[in-house]
């Protein structure tokens, strides 16, 4: 594919001042001995962004039109760029040159120059080496011939360039076909009238950024076919100036790069443009704007009518790092022929295999094909599908017939997420943070029959579809959405003066044309669509005599209820209130007492009872506190044979929970060590701890059960607290409890 770039503002460089003054008095020289000079067709180039400028000459035919530029702004610049020659290379002023030759290498050390025609007054030096004995290196003595403006040591095995700044008036360097490995960005960097480099089959594998964009600078013609490059960076690329071509064709480059971090914009325009030639390498996919430097992708494209990138023969995949220029690029297409000309042929996937950028002819359905898949990885929930969508601008999450019964975790880091929960199982709609980043939602074809106030009020959030769910309370919330971008399709429900609001809302929708929601209310034992109905038929007047007949039956079921729900929850309830005194009464303790914690456990629990002694123990001991553990503290602590550890741990228990109940300055410190659920759980006492979730999970992912244990003991000194810390592993409810 061919597609041209263009830019505005020329990219500064800045180089030591002396360059500056030596150009410019070379220019000037240039100037006066030039001014006679006439070459039949031709006309001096005047370019200002180009430092050899003034030494070379365009045929006229650039002023019209020499060549196929088919969108070109400045057609004669790029045509001069391709096809000026320096007053030397012209058949009327070849005499000028005077060639160099390389003699006697074979039987010295170090390749030298020798001169042997007679110098010229004008001393444009050439040198052309193909010798039978290649050469390893440059000619040591070189720098004596700062003149040279031709050097060719083609076909040679030199592998590397060495300091050639001394070389100032170089216009031609041709290495091709040497086993050159890398180039610096200093190498040329101070050859401000090289125009023509040729390292066309070489080694090269790495050329550092900013090597061919150094001003002032000439460099028209830059040829680097078949080497070993993998990347290339954008700054070898956009020289900031008008030249020809950069010819990578036949690497390995598979990516470009903007190690420098470039900015090729200055006030809205790009200097300069030429052929950038990538044909037959490795390139699968194409930068976004940001890697290539640019703002975003329309002042990318701007690019289109300055740089010609041909980009043909490669591997693309075609993904959504395409789809982000498709549209620019067909609609090019339409208008130049020489879009297509180089074209770049999707390899992958497999349905756009074949398929030619710039060829749909206006079919925009293609666009849609142009995705990025998105892994679990990136945070692609659990057996749902998630994709990137230029042509849509959006990322689509699509978990529809995946058995979710709640709203993902998490999805992927993007914005206008685009989510598709379509036939779950979904009962419960909480809300997440990323819906804060979602555009649309579909949760049709669910068991919803609640769902988050708060979704309603996202800004973001443009549509909802909660059409055939089990909806049937609104949330006031609702009027902030139109009616147009929330679904709820046909829903049955109790209409009340709390929700007259919902005929305002329902006229909205028929007055937008939208016809989604129809909501009926059951009145009178008829189902009456509840944007017909009245006030009065929302608010009903009611008589007076029925509260009696409704008050006194509600009061009997609420005792009822009141006495159940204490028969059943007592020993919560007392929790509570005994939490409640704690928290309002300071409790002075009996100095007495010989222990602050006193531990319990079942010993026949190997992993709970070292636990309990070495870690537990350790640290309340750390913390000031004074343990007792039975079997080391007390000598008789026995128990016949004939008991059961369990039945020693329950009278255990029950003196606790009498001495806790008896005694407000005690409190029980519950440790779930097995991590039980309270409906495993057959004492209720313990249970109730559980419930109340006053149970200590020994799961616990935060690190702190032992600094929440302390701190759940009373924080006074040990002279002033008697507190009994129970901890054990019951073999009938499997809980550990401390008191």
């Amino acid at each position: 594919m061919q597609v041209w770039f263009h830019g505005l503002s020329e990219i500064e460089k800045f180089f030591p001042s002396w360059i500056h003054i030596a150009v410019l008095i070379q220019l000037i020289i240039q100037s006066f001995s030039d001014s006679n000079i006439t070459i039949p067709e031709h006309f001096q180039w005047l370019e200002k962004s180009v430092a050899s400028a003034s030494t070379l000459y365009c045929p006229n035919c650039c002023k019209e039109k020499c060549s196929d530029f088919e969108f070109v702004t400045k057609k004669d610049a790029l045509c001069c760029a391709e096809f000026a020659e320096p007053l030397w290379n012209f058949p009327k002023y070849s005499y000028l040159q005077t060639k160099l030759q390389i003699v006697n290498y074979d039987t010295l050390e170090e390749p030298q120059i020798r001169q042997h025609e007679k110098s010229n007054s004008s001393n444009y030096y050439i040198l052309d080496y193909h010798g039978k004995l290649p050469l390893l290196y440059f000619p040591y003595n070189i720098c004596k011939y700062p003149d040279l403006v031709t050097v060719n040591l083609s076909d040679n095995n030199i592998q590397k360039i060495p300091n050639i700044s001394c070389l100032s008036n170089l216009d031609t360097l041709d290495l091709s076909n040497n086993y050159l490995e890398n180039i610096n960005s200093s190498t040329f960097s101070k050859l401000p009238f090289l125009r023509y480099l040729d390292l066309s089959n070489n080694l090269i594998s790495y050329i550092e950024p900013e090597s061919f964009n150094y001003r002032p600078g000439s460099l028209m013609h830059i040829k680097l076919k078949r080497n070993r490059l993998k990347s290339f960076d954008i700054t070898n690329i956009f020289l900031g100036f008008w030249f020809y071509e950069v010819d990578c064709i036949e690497n390995n480059i598979s990516k470009f790069t903007n190690k420098v971090k470039g900015k090729f914009f200055r006030k809205g325009e790009l200097v300069g443009g030429g052929y950038i030639r990538m044909t037959s390498n490795n390139l699968s996919r194409i930068p976004t704007p940001k890697e290539l430097g640019f703002a975003d992708v329309l002042s990318t494209f701007k690019a289109a009518f300055s740089y010609a990138l041909q980009f043909g023969n490669n591997p693309w995949n075609c993904d959504c790092s395409i789809g982000l220029y498709i549209k620019y690029v067909e609609h090019a297409a339409r208008k130049f022929k020489g879009v297509t000309r180089h074209n770049v042929t999707c390899f992958s996937p497999p349905q756009l295999k074949g398929y030619v950028i710039g060829s749909s002819k206006g079919n925009s359905s293609i666009y849609d094909l142009f995705i990025c898949n998105i892994n679990m990885k990136n945070k692609c929930p659990l057996r749902c599908t998630c994709f990137q969508q230029p042509s849509k601008e959006r990322v689509v999450v699509n978990c529809t017939f995946s058995n979710q019964t709640k709203l993902p975790s998490y999805v992927p880091d993007f914005d206008n997420l685009d989510i598709d929960l379509i036939r779950n199982q979904i009962k419960y709609v909480q809300f997440e943070e990323y819906l804060n980043r979602t555009m649309r939602i579909d949760l049709s074809y669910n068991d919803i029959i609640h769902i988050d106030h708060l979704i309603y009020q996202i800004k973001t959030l443009n549509y909802i579809n909660l059409y055939k769910n089990k909806i049937s309370f609104f949330d006031k919330a609702i009027l902030q959405k139109s009616p147009c971008n929330l679904v709820f399709g046909e829903i049955k429900t109790k209409c009340s003066c709390e929700i007259y609001w919902i005929k305002t809302w329902l006229e909205r929708d028929s007055s937008q044309n939208c016809s989604q929601n129809r909501i009926t209310c059951d009145l009178k034992s008829e189902h009456i669509d509840a944007s017909s109905l009245s006030k009065e038929d929302f608010c009903p007047v009611e008589r007076n005599d029925l509260v009696l007949c409704i008050a006194l039956p509600a009061a009997t079921l609420l005792c009822f209820i009141c006495f159940i729900t204490y028969q059943s929850f007592k020993y919560e309830i007392k929790l509570i209130v005994r939490k409640i005194q704690n928290q309002s009464n300071t409790t002075i303790m009996n100095s007495e007492i010989d222990f602050d914690v006193y531990i319990s456990m079942n010993i026949e629990n190997n992993g709970g009872t070292a636990w309990a002694i070495r870690t537990l123990n350790v640290y309340l001991e750390q913390q000031g506190m004074k343990t007792c553990i039975p079997y080391r503290d007390f000598e008789a602590w026995w128990y016949p044979e004939d008991y059961q550890e369990s039945q020693f741990q329950n009278i255990e228990w029950n003196h606790i929970w009498s001495s806790f109940k008896c005694e407000v300055r005690k409190n029980i410190v519950v440790i779930n060590f097995d991590a039980l659920d309270s409906a495993n759980i057959n004492d209720r006492r313990l249970k109730a701890f559980c419930r109340l979730g006053y149970a200590f999970e020994f799961c616990n992912f935060d690190h702190r059960l032992l600094c929440n244990i302390r701190n759940s003991l009373n924080p006074f000194p040990r002279n002033n607290q008697n507190i009994t810390y129970y901890s054990g592993n019951r073999s009938d409810q499997n809980i550990n409890s401390e008191n």
